[in-house]
């Protein structure tokens, strides 16, 4: 667990929550259950924001820290719905990998003893070439090399870094990327993967039937995970994929949800709502991706200004596995 607090310069960071232990001591707050570790998050959120309220700090530091956390907490929040969404067609992608059986597999002398560890772990990511084995607290990761033979890379002594790429080569495996380059350029490069399945999802008749019902509610620009579902009603363009500025999530930016997107081009990124720092409120637009080249403008007269909708992240990783829209 994570929490957001205020560091020496009075700016908030995110640091590692330390707790009391059973004996007394100060020992990390971690959880073998990720169900455990989310009820924990809401009902700590819950208590930070009460205590922020109450502080005896003047209103404004008041106001400006909500903001920052706000607008931090989303940023994780929204990083969190796209990996689950590009997770889960990385399993959709590698479905028909066969799970190996503990006696197919290669291994080093020195791996040996880890065989059943090793099939236990790849039971469920049989993709991946590389994983940890055992219980969290052993620490011991290994990885395959280019010829199929499993070794140790880590025994007792697995790093935070190694952990994290381990568990990052779930996703970008699925896609066969290297889960140790830039994790930014990893996830961009799977976005562009991603839009034309968003594209498929159009042909869906459930897909179909959600986008009728958002239009008759007089919903033109539905958000969720990256996906913009657009609608354009000049020249009988109707539904289209657009995707978002990645920029933005990554940068922490806090998304307006009751602000409006303002188009004055047919580019193909939508920039989303946000707010500053100070509180500013700044509208939506549309444009193209660096390298796109310049995106062709609309006449002034077809200027359109809608809200937009953020739908679940369940449901968008729901459509992606074509599962019926309720």
């Amino acid at each position: 667990m994570q929490e957001l607090a205020v560091d020496k310069t009075g700016n908030p960071k995110w640091r590692d929550r330390q707790i009391t232990g059973p004996g007394g001591g100060i020992k990390m707050d971690w959880y073998k259950e990720a169900d455990a570790a989310l009820a924990a998050r809401l009902e700590l959120n819950a208590r930070y924001a009460a205590e922020l309220e109450m502080s005896p700090i003047d209103e404004e530091t008041r106001r400006s820290f909500q903001l920052k956390a706000s607008k931090s907490l989303q940023a994780k929040e929204r990083l969190q719905s796209e990996e689950e969404l590009m997770l889960a067609e990385a399993r959709r992608r590698k479905a028909s990998v066969p799970v190996p059986h503990a006696s197919e597999l290669k291994l080093t002398p020195k791996a040996e003893p880890f065989r059943e560890a090793l099939a236990h772990a790849l039971a469920e990511f049989p993709y991946v070439t590389g994983v940890r084995v055992g219980d969290l607290h052993e620490r011991t990761a290994m990885a395959k090399s280019y010829i199929g033979v499993w070794d140790l890379v880590a025994k007792g002594n697995l790093n935070k870094h190694g952990a994290k790429l381990i568990e990052r080569s779930k996703i970008a495996s699925g896609f066969d990327l290297n889960p140790t380059e830039h994790w930014g350029e990893v996830k961009a490069k799977i976005r562009q993967v991603l839009l034309p399945r968003a594209n498929q999802l159009l042909q869906l008749a459930s897909v179909q039937r959600l986008l009728d019902e958002a239009l008759a509610r007089g919903e033109r620009a539905l958000v969720c995970n990256g996906v913009v579902f657009w609608y354009e009603p000049d020249g009988h363009l109707g539904w289209q994929v657009k995707s978002t500025d990645s920029g933005k999530s990554e940068e922490g930016t806090t998304l307006w949800t009751e602000g409006t997107i303002v188009s004055a081009n047919h580019g193909r990124l939508v920039i989303l709502p946000f707010i500053k720092d100070n509180g500013e409120r700044v509208k939506g637009h549309t444009r193209n991706a660096p390298g796109d080249g310049p995106s062709k403008p609309r006449h002034p007269s077809q200027y359109v200004e809608i809200p937009f909708k953020v739908l679940n992240s369940d449901l968008m990783i729901g459509l992606f596995g074509e599962l019926p829209y309720e």
